[in-house]
């Protein structure tokens, strides 16, 4: 059994001095590909809510249509390999590998392959959160290491990565969530408490937004390395059962 407390200190280590702000610039490339697909369908998705709930005029159907496909390619075709980059990113450097090109390694070989298989996924966890909620975020955690899998061995299966996923995660779904909470505090007090001071000085909303946001994004790099601490043990584990070879994850024995 693996101890929350543990991962995270071999978390601040693995992204200790320069590490840091190497592992911060692969989540602000991650991240600015989320913003751009945010401003890409911001405008009118809101005015399609406004029209269903308030009567007001609805948006271009043809605006809406384009705006909201070029997000889905942009999830697709880049957000997705960004995302894989970024999981090996963070399992390399826990091994001292620490190089901020890895971010774009997702655009190499087994493309194609990560991003049908992540696509399948996010689709399943999409599905199973349309039922209810808490089926999707039990999904979403079984799921929750196939883009490391997929970052270990890019030729890896869907299935088969979503198999050794549930594998990994079976019995541990509840300990991941709650170190999953254990950041939230985090990533929300830190953020609220400096909102809360500088709405107290003459300082402009925009400049508020760009600190809360600033301050969240300095939290991730760590978020991250503790989900590669997670990630290298009960990929260790699996491996000392015997139920996946280190092959099949691109691993010498």
């Amino acid at each position: 059994m693996w101890d929350r407390k543990i991962l995270k200190s071999n978390a601040k280590l693995a992204i200790r001095g320069n590490r840091f702000w190497i592992g911060f610039a692969v989540v602000l490339v991650v991240a600015a590909c989320q913003v751009v697909q945010s401003f890409l369908t911001k405008d009118v998705n809101d005015q399609m809510t406004s029209a269903l709930l308030f009567g007001r005029a609805y948006p271009d159907p043809a605006e809406l249509i384009w705006r909201n496909l070029l997000a889905g390619l942009l999830f697709l075709l880049v957000e997705i390999p960004l995302s894989i980059g970024s999981a090996r990113f963070f399992v390399r450097n826990r091994f001292g590998n620490t190089r901020f090109g890895t971010v774009f390694t997702g655009f190499q070989s087994g493309y194609r392959n990560t991003v049908a298989a992540s696509f399948v996924t996010n689709l399943l966890i999409f599905l199973w959160a349309l039922l209810l909620f808490i089926p999707g975020v039990v999904k979403g955690l079984q799921y929750s290491m196939v883009p490391y899998l997929l970052s270990d061995n890019p030729g890896l299966n869907g299935a088969r990565a979503r198999k050794i996923s549930s594998l990994m995660t079976d019995g541990e779904k509840g300990a991941i969530f709650v170190l999953q909470l254990s950041f939230l505090g985090l990533l929300l007090c830190l953020p609220v408490g400096t909102a809360i001071f500088l709405a107290f000085l003459p300082t402009p909303d925009g400049v508020i937004s760009f600190v809360v946001m600033a301050e969240i994004l300095l939290v991730l790099p760590y978020y991250c390395a503790a989900f590669a601490e997670l990630y290298v043990f009960l990929r260790d584990r699996i491996i000392q059962t015997g139920l996946v070879q280190p092959a099949e994850l691109n691993l010498t024995a």
